[in-house]
């Protein structure tokens, strides 16, 4: 056998084990319906996934964070603007909020583009992971005066807006 210029041989058959080696144990054989089977109960999973108060508190801070800083009007809606709304503890399985899309598309935007990483975007609502993986979803919406008139009360220690009223906003926006 000729030795070619630089790579290194190895013999099979030595009884010590050589770091060059593979060292290859039983082989085993996957079925494919059992791949199929475990990959859907992955993914079912992860999206009945819900997370409790304290993990969707402290994403609920992370936006809001985000959002101060960008200097950007947030209002809460869906699961977490009922929750928060009436003081109760937060339930579901993300954060929802909305964004006026003039606030959005302004420079400030770029405040929030520099500080998180989108998970999925599209031209109507943008999703982030919060720092401990929950889900944020956030709505970007066109003005309706229910936004920019927005209802202002403290729930966890924080000023949070909700859509006023929020009547107008279910009918104008169907979310």
């Amino acid at each position: 056998m000729k030795k070619r210029k630089g790579v290194h041989q190895t013999t099979m058959n030595t009884k010590k084990p050589s770091i060059t080696e593979p060292i290859v144990e039983k082989e085993e054989t996957l079925n494919l319906e059992e791949l199929k089977e475990a990959h859907e109960k992955v993914v079912e999973e992860k999206e009945q996934q819900v997370f409790t108060h304290d993990q969707l508190l402290e994403a609920l801070y992370w936006i809001w964070d985000l959002f101060e800083r960008a200097s950007m009007t947030m209002v809460l809606i869906k699961d977490t603007g009922d929750s928060a709304y009436h003081d109760r503890p937060l339930k579901g399985d993300a954060i929802y909020v909305a964004a006026r899309r003039l606030e959005w598309d302004s420079g400030a935007r770029g405040v929030i583009d520099s500080l998180a990483q989108y998970v999925h975007a599209t031209d109507d609502q943008v999703t982030f992971k919060a720092n401990n993986d929950v889900p944020v979803v956030v709505y970007i919406l066109p003005d309706d005066y229910c936004l920019t008139s927005a209802d202002v009360k403290l729930y966890e220690h924080e000023n949070f807006k909700f859509p006023n009223p929020y009547e107008r906003f279910k009918e104008v926006y169907n979310i």
